[in-house]
């Protein structure tokens, strides 16, 4: 089976509470599973668990019907240079298979994904190479490791194939309030994104559409974006969806 002409991003915290985790699941496997979508997302728990799962399960559908389809033209899942051993344990074996990471033999790549990081995380990026290798240490520094990978998730390996969609979820706590650091925020504060705030600010900048899937969110927000997503991809019914996420997922 060739790869997907069809791609979206799931992402999310990994403090998504257990009922939208349950959404983010549900909505990969359909996706992939029954309209043919190609799925980008990561190996942590929560968000990225969810949606990977999701995925995994819409690849089994198909291959019930398809005995050519490959998991790994469905499923792109990114990881950061060496990855947390205990994360790559806690995925399903099917996806240890499949995931991917930055290429550190492909220069071009490497220079773009720091040039994304520079330019779109507020915090003091390191931007020095290392003498040995010519890796940019912000590729294998704990701190920003991910956030190196993160535009991978949204335009893929050769960061030249936008997905069409990102579907993300949030932590609670973002519109309650919540403590990083030591210091307590006020709810909506960006700091409470976590990670997932540095993939969103990529994709505003790519222009790339954000269903953030919480029930918190404004259904008049959700609605200024239906006209744009039911022209670039009509076959998901988005009107349902974005009465089901209004109606605090249920039908």
């Amino acid at each position: 089976m060739a790869a997907p002409l069809k791609y979206f991003t799931g992402i999310g915290s990994r403090e998504t509470s257990p009922e939208l985790l349950q959404v983010a699941r549900s909505l990969a496997r359909k996706l992939v599973g029954e309209r043919g979508y190609g799925l980008r997302t990561g190996e942590a728990s929560g968000a990225d668990w969810a949606f990977g799962a999701g995925g995994l399960e819409g690849f089994t559908k198909l291959a019930k019907t398809n005995p050519n389809v490959r998991l790994e033209d469905l499923v792109e899942l990114y990881t950061p240079l060496s990855p947390s051993p205990a994360r790559i344990q806690a995925l399903h074996s099917q996806l240890r298979k499949v995931t991917r990471t930055p290429d550190i033999k492909n220069k071009k790549q490497l220079e773009e994904l720091l040039s994304l990081l520079i330019e779109n995380h507020p915090g003091n990026v390191p931007r020095r190479l290392s003498p040995k290798t010519g890796i940019p240490f912000a590729a294998t520094t704990p701190k920003w490791k991910y956030h190196f990978r993160n535009p991978l998730q949204l335009l893929g390996g050769g960061l030249d194939k936008p997905s069409d969609f990102v579907l993300a979820t949030l932590a609670d706590e973002f519109y309650t309030g919540g403590v990083k650091r030591g210091v307590k925020l006020k709810p909506r504060d960006p700091a409470l994104m976590g990670g997932t705030g540095q993939n969103l600010r990529i994709a505003m900048k790519k222009d790339i559409p954000v269903v953030v899937l919480n029930k918190q969110v404004a259904p008049e927000k959700r609605a200024k974006m239906l006209p744009r997503l039911m022209k670039s991809n009509p076959d998901i019914d988005w009107e349902a969806l974005f009465n089901y996420l209004a109606a605090g997922y249920t039908k």
